[in-house]
């Protein structure tokens, strides 16, 4: 089974010792599998101001902790329509920057916690043509599909 650099060499020890900390974060039509360490919080917030010449996916910015932080739309990226409730968010721990960047995810409920052995997650290869670029596997955990991200290859897009 492929595993995503999302899971950092700290979550693979927990994996092997025991269970990881993970998040369900709920999209439209889908759910994505994060390590807790990934997600700093969860926000709402009222309205964004999408600059005019800007990519699809990114809808604006917000401010959070003294920061801006760009707010994307993890559908549009994977080609698909951007979700019409926007207005709860995940900020999201960068992988890539050791300066501590951030980012937002757009969210249609409430993340979930899930306590994950990597030896629970079923490898769903039927749905391997069905994941988008910023997929890395699909799995069933717990009776449900859930997407692991290619968090990597987003940051990637965020940074240009």
């Amino acid at each position: 089974m492929k595993v995503s650099s999302t899971l950092t060499p700290a979550t693979l020890v927990t994996a092997t010792t025991g269970i990881i900390n993970c998040l369900i974060l709920p999209l439209q039509g889908q759910q994505l599998l994060v390590p807790q360490v990934n997600m700093a919080e969860m926000i709402t917030f009222a309205e964004l101001e999408r600059p005019e010449r800007a990519a699809s996916w990114y809808l604006g910015s917000i401010p959070w902790r003294s920061l801006t932080v760009p707010v994307v739309s993890y559908e549009v990226l994977n080609g698909h329509a951007l979700p019409a409730d926007c207005n709860r968010v995940a900020i999201m721990n960068s992988l890539s920057t050791e300066e501590g960047g951030y980012y937002a995810l757009v969210l249609q409920g409430l993340p979930r916690p899930a306590k994950v052995k990597l030896n629970q997650l079923e490898d769903l290869l039927e749905a391997k043509d069905r994941l988008g670029p910023m997929d890395s596997l699909a799995v069933r955990w717990g009776g449900e599909m859930i997407i692991i991200p290619e968090l990597d290859a987003l940051e990637k897009v965020l940074a240009g």
